[in-house]
């Protein structure tokens, strides 16, 4: 993994798009899923990219390791921008995937030509 380039893009993330708490990421071997979101088994196993935690202190992103490191770059722009929408999001206060996130997204994509 390219940590280095991955430190780069978290610190320009910061600087261009700047959070309400600040953000952490861990890289992690992730499990496969075998249920879906209302907890029904699935016919092929998810895998499991990424994901962000809002604690009360600061936002975790957490990426797979088993991910190529071009993969596991655009997970942490993804989770990025759910640290970015969470406190826009207004009274849901949860981490979705509704139109504040697709556009904090699409911020965060303009900052690399990836």
């Amino acid at each position: 993994m390219r940590t280095k380039r991955l430190r780069w893009i978290l610190r320009v993330l910061r600087k261009a798009e700047p959070t309400d708490l600040p953000v952490v990421v861990r890289r992690a071997s992730l499990d496969n899923l075998y249920r879906d979101d209302d907890n029904r088994p699935v016919d092929k196993p998810i895998l499991l990219t990424g994901y962000c935690l809002a604690r009360p202190t600061r936002y975790v992103i957490v990426v797979n390791t088993r991910l190529s490191a071009r993969a596991q770059e655009e997970v942490v722009l993804h989770e990025y921008a759910h640290a970015v929408a969470y406190p826009l999001q207004g009274e849901s206060r949860k981490l979705l995937h509704d139109r504040v996130w697709g556009i904090c997204y699409a911020r965060c994509w303009r900052h690399f030509g990836m």
